[in-house]
Order: structure tokens, then sequence, then C-alpha cells
């Protein structure tokens, strides 16, 4: 079995191979430059001094900071919400957990994390949160979200994806003191980081990293040299298959980990409350080791299902993180150029020199006409004055004055950003246009938003992981559930007296839901736009919902003012002219009501009337006699149509018999002539007499 110090220099050996290889100490590199250039230092020293001695200058136009500050944000603006909806879980528990998940991003101050991972992404390709539980100010533990240098992440060298769940480890690495490590890792770790030295393994930097990070041992403060940052820390999370025991579901079959570091009266207090099996299974587990010179400060699983880093790459293509800055610094080391010439020419321009023939001058030397050439009101005095003649300097080439100009456009192009992004649209330009210009922020974005997205969307599971997995036992909570001070008291996990646990965040699945919405400021426009017209159409919309959708800052004192000045949600004048409304509606449909009621009564009087006509009809002898002379009238109308139907029938079969008749008559053969069948005749009894006297003889 390997020893600790074999452990650790092990550790080592693969992170530095990890920076090397895996291209980290380039990406330190590079990091640095970008940050340089967000910082207005463009030039290098050896630059600086070269062009100071050519007389030339050096200073900055920086269009990347413009252009970063304009992308960010853009990126800050179309943000995305997160909700979690119940797969097998219950609805009131995931309205619970939004509330959560919106209390915990609001105590970590997300906003600013957001921000700062989001710089990170484009200068350098890479940013990354931490996401853990920490026990310093709630002892039942409370999620802790923020934002980690990417400078400290060291990423495995094969890496084929943005999804860490797809990694097999991560190492991240932090320089600390004695002091620090005997804090995080006990008086016993401290005590011997200090005695110890250093291992021939480490590398020079690592072994002498007073002078590498820029600390000072004699402004340390302290003679034993405990608060000194001279260790540095190395953090290893990786995955291994292990056997271990996991909880298992009777009636659906999912399993789960056990965490080590449960006690065995939790685990069979889990296992009775809940019905659950335990097996014992091969599993892929997550390992922490945290190593330090050759020591080894912690070895065990991770209490964590993930890894603690959650990245944001905005642009990753096979295994390599790409950056906005690494796209656009050519464009601005062109613009920094042609600006600094065109200042060269121009200054070359108004202070040309001059051609003095040798020993023409009077008043001074050539030396001080050196210094004065340039000056307004010099006086020469010449023997002669074709003696001294000014030089005319060379005129730059043609288009070199647009040169930055189109620095300028190809920064911005490559940046995806319009010149409405940057609020530089044209004078001429008109609101639709200007719309246009800012609608396509989202399309030319659109990589870098997705990735934000996704990331936003790794940092909701984990959260919803660690509230199943730590957020167990009973807790009341008052979170703030509105931007103008409303608050909720919400309880978890409490046990009620027929059994069952009200919002027992430990069961149930819930899916993780991303809704991308647009700019913040546009949608507060438009929904208090919204709001304002359905007042206007007469639907009653509360004032404080006016307020808390306008663009107030003191929202909370305005709601309430408004509040106690009305005695109500509504204003006096509002609420009456609401109650003289509904008034008026009443009266209407009261007589809207008693139209009908009078149409059905004279309907029904209409019909009595009419039965009765028809009754008195029925008894009248004059009115019977007319129905008997209808009646009969009908029948010999109906009599007279028969008999002519009968004729013409009649008719018909005539007709057809004579057609008939003719047309049998025309189908007979003619009849044939008289002499011809008496001269048949003869020949039939001229044979047979022939035929008879030859039978004789």
């Amino acid at each position: 079995m390997a020893t600790n110090a074999q452990k650790a220099q092990e550790q080592y050996e693969l992170y530095s191979y990890c920076r090397v290889e895996g291209g980290h100490d380039r990406y330190l590199l590079d990091m640095e430059v970008a940050k340089k250039y967000m910082a207005s230092k463009q030039w290098s020293d050896a630059d600086i001094t070269k062009r100071t001695d050519e007389g030339r200058l050096s200073f900055v136009v920086n269009e990347t900071f413009r252009t970063m500050e304009a992308v960010l944000g853009e990126l800050n603006q179309l943000s995305s919400d997160v909700r979690f909806d119940p797969t097998n879980g219950d609805q009131n528990t995931a309205r619970v957990l939004n509330r959560l998940n919106d209390h915990v991003d609001r105590i970590n101050k997300m906003y600013l994390h957001d921000n700062r991972v989001l710089l990170d992404g484009l200068l350098g390709g890479r940013g990354f949160y931490r996401c853990r539980v920490k026990f310093d100010e709630n002892m039942q533990g409370q999620i802790d979200m923020s934002r980690i240098r990417p400078e400290n992440v060291v990423l495995y060298t094969n890496i084929d994806s943005p999804d860490p769940d797809t990694w097999d480890g991560v190492f991240t690495t932090e320089i600390v003191s004695d002091d620090d490590i005997k804090a995080m890792y006990g008086k016993d770790a401290g005590e011997d980081s200090m005695g110890m030295p250093y291992t021939d393994w480490l590398d020079y930097n690592d072994r002498d990293l007073a002078q590498a990070v820029g600390y000072k041992t004699a402004f340390a403060g302290d003679h034993d040299g405990r608060s000194f940052k001279r260790h540095r820390l190395i953090s290893h999370q990786f995955k291994e298959f292990k056997y271990k025991d996991c909880f298992v579901d009777k009636m659906t079959g999912d399993t789960s980990e056990i965490p080590e570091n449960w006690p065995s009266e939790k685990v069979r207090a889990v296992k009775q409350r809940f019905d659950l099996g335990i097996i014992r299974k091969k599993v892929k587990t997550l390992r922490w080791r945290v190593t330090c010179n050759n020591m080894v400060l912690h070895e065990e699983d991770s209490p964590y299902k993930f890894f603690d880093v959650v990245p944001f790459m905005p642009w990753f293509v096979d295994g390599l993180p790409l950056s906005l800055f690494g796209v656009i610094k050519g464009p601005q080391d062109l613009l920094n150029y042609t600006v600094n010439e065109e200042t060269h020419i121009l200054g070359t321009t108004a202070h040309s020199g001059w051609k003095i023939k040798q020993g023409s001058l009077r008043n001074m030397t050539s030396r001080q006409l050196e210094q004065k050439g340039s000056k307004n009101g010099l006086v020469m005095e010449l023997d002669d004055v074709g003696d001294a003649e000014r030089i005319t300097p060379g005129q730059p080439a043609t288009g070199f004055e647009r040169f930055g100009d189109r620095a300028r456009g190809w920064i911005n192009d490559l940046a995806g950003v319009t010149p409405s992004m940057l609020g530089a649209q044209s004078e001429y330009a008109n609101g639709k246009n200007i719309s246009a210009n800012l609608s396509r922020a989202p399309v030319n974005l659109h990589s870098p938003l997705l990735a934000f997205q996704f990331t936003k969307q790794l940092l909701a599971e984990r959260k919803l992981n660690l509230f199943q997995t730590f957020y167990t036992e009973t807790r009341v909570m008052r979170i703030a559930t509105s931007a103008y001070g409303q608050t909720e008291e919400v309880t978890i996990n409490q046990p009620l007296e027929d059994g069952t646990v009200l919002h027992d965040l430990t069961i149930g699945q819930y899916a993780t839901r991303m809704m991308p919405v647009g700019s913040r400021m546009a949608a507060d426009e438009f929904g208090f736009d919204q709001l304002l017209q359905m007042k206007e159409i007469g639907i009653t919309v509360p004032n404080s919902l006016l307020v808390a959708n306008s663009a107030l800052n003191a929202k909370s004192d305005t709601i309430d003012q408004l509040i106690a000045a009305n005695s109500g949600d509504v204003s006096p004048e509002e609420a009456e002219a609401a109650r003289l409304q509904l008034e008026a509606l009443q009266l209407e449909n009261e007589d809207l009501k008693a139209g009908i009621q009078g149409k059905y009564a004279a309907a029904e009087l209409a019909e009595g009337r009419a039965e009765r006509a028809r009754m008195d009809a029925s008894f009248d002898p004059r009115v019977a006699r007319a129905n008997v002379d209808e009646k009969r009238l009908l029948s010999e109308h109906s009599r007279g149509m028969r008999q002519l139907t009968l004729q013409q029938q009649k008719g018909n079969r005539d007709a057809a018999l004579s057609l008939t008749k003719i047309a049998v008559d025309a189908a007979k053969p003619p009849p044939k002539p008289a002499g011809a069948a008496t001269k048949k005749t003869a020949k039939k009894t001229a044979k047979k007499a022939t035929k008879k006297a030859a039978t004789r003889k």
C-alpha cells in the first residue's frame, strides 16, 4: 500500500502533467495578457522603451474594454430563470424548491459572481463557479456558491465536453500559509507543514514560492512565518470504482449511495422512515484527495455526487476552450499601431526639420535650431535667405488614415456587436432599425448565451441535489418573495400528526427547466405597459402591481405609502368608480331580464288568442260549410287530375303501338316478281321429267 508521501508525489506529478500537456501554463500567459488589455496595458515594456527611444508614442485606444463591456451587458440582460417541475414529486414541494432556489441565489449574491464568471469566459475561454455546503453560519448546513479564479482550476488533458459529468477528474490549487492549513485541517497538520522541508520533486516555483507570488518575509509581521503564504495546496477530485452500500427503493428499484460520513443511526432511521432496502454494489464514486508538499491532508469519498466546480466555456471546439479576446486581439493591436503611426506622421509634419547652408546661421547654432525650429516666431539671421529651406515631410499612403476605422469595424464585426448595442447608432436611424439591431444580440451571441444557460442549468441541478441531500432536517426559514420586501415563512420536512411530512425535500424527482427571458429592462417596460393598457380598458389592476413593475427605485416605500393613503390597494375614486360601474352593470342586467320576460309574456298572450280563435271557428256552421265545400272542390280537382293523367297515359300507349307497327313493317323483306316464280317452277318440272325418263330406260 502506498504511503502518504508516495500518494502526494503521484498526485503532484499528475497535476504537473495536466498543467503542461493540458495547456494550462499557456492559458495562464494568455489570461495575463487579456487582463492587461482590459487594463489598457497593451504595449509591452520592451516595446514602450524601443518606441520611446525612436521618439514615438505608445498610447492605447482600448476598444477591447468597450467591446467586452457591451457583450457582457447583453449576456447579463439575456439571462434565464430556473424552475423545478415535479416529474414524480409534489407540486407544493416544487414551489418551495423554487423559493429556496431564489433564496440561495440572493444570499450568495449570484449577480456579482455571474458577472465575473462571464468576464472570465470572454477573456480566457473558461470561467468557474464553486458549489459547496458550508456549516460556518448554520449548523444544519447552507449552500455556498461563489466564483473561483479560473487560473486555479487545472483540467484533465482528455476532456472532450464542457459537461463536467463526463470528466474523469479536476484539480484546484491555491497558495496557503501554515495558519490556513491549521484552520482547515487541524492543528497537527499546521504544525507539520511549518517544520517540514520541501521535497526535491517539487518544481522550483513551488519550492521558492515567496519570490514567485510576490510575498516578502520581511513584511510578514510574524517571526515564525505562520501567516506567510508559502505552500501550494493541491485538491484533486477524481472518479473511481468501488463497492459501497446503497439504498434501494423497494417500489421503483432506484438506488442511491449512502454517504460514508453518515453514522449508522442515521442510516437506520432513513431506512425505516422510507421503507428502503440496503444492497452492496460496485459504483462509480467521487474521491477527494488534498495534498501539500509531501503530506496528504485529506482523502475520502466526496460528500457530493458531482465536482464542486461548474464550468462556463462560451466556445468549446474539440477539447479546446476559445475566448472572445483571442478573436479581437489582432484588430486591437492593429488599431493601436495605426493610431500611433498616424500621430507620429502628424507630429513629423508639424515639426519637420531644416536644411541650412553650413556657416550661414548668425544668431544661433544648429543644435539650437533643432530645439527651437518648430516654435512660432522663429527668427534666423542668415547671409542669404536662400541658405535655409524647410524640409517637406513625406505624405502617408492613400487610405492609411482610414485604417483605424477599419480596425474598429473589424473588432465589432468579429465580436458580433452592433452599433445599437454600443449606443453609437446613426443619427438618421429610426426606431425600427434600432430595435432590429438590438434584437440581433441573441443571434450574434448565440454560442456564449447557450453556454451560459447550460452552466446555470448545471448549477440548478447541483442545488437540487444539495437540497435533497443536506436539507433533510426540519427547518423554518423566512424567505423574501417579492422585489418590494414581502416575505414568506417556509417550513420544510415537518412531520405531521397523520404520519406524513410537510414539504419533504428528500423524496420525489424534479426536472430542471430553463426559461430564457429577454432583456430585463425591456421585459419590465413591456409588462408595465401591458398592465397600464389593461387598467385603461377597465380591468381592475391593483396600484401596487403597477408600482412593482415600474422603474421606481423605492418601490417598497412607494407601495406602503400608496396603500396607507388609499386605505387599501386602490384609491377611493377608483373604488367608487368600480362600485358605480358594478351597479350600472347590475341595472343593465335587470333591464335585460325584464325585457326578456316581457317578450315571453307577449308571446304567450298571442298564442292564447290564436288558440281561442281556433276553438271559436270549430263551432261556427258557416265555417263548417266552407270547410265541406273546400274539401269537395279538392276532391273534384283530384279526380279531374287523375282522369287527365289516364288519358295522357292512353295516348302515350297508342302512339307507342303505332311506332312499333311501323318499325315491324319496315323490317319485312320486299315481295318477289310473278314471272320469276313461273320460270322457276317450269325449270323444276322439266328436271323431274328428265329424271323420270332416265329411270325408265
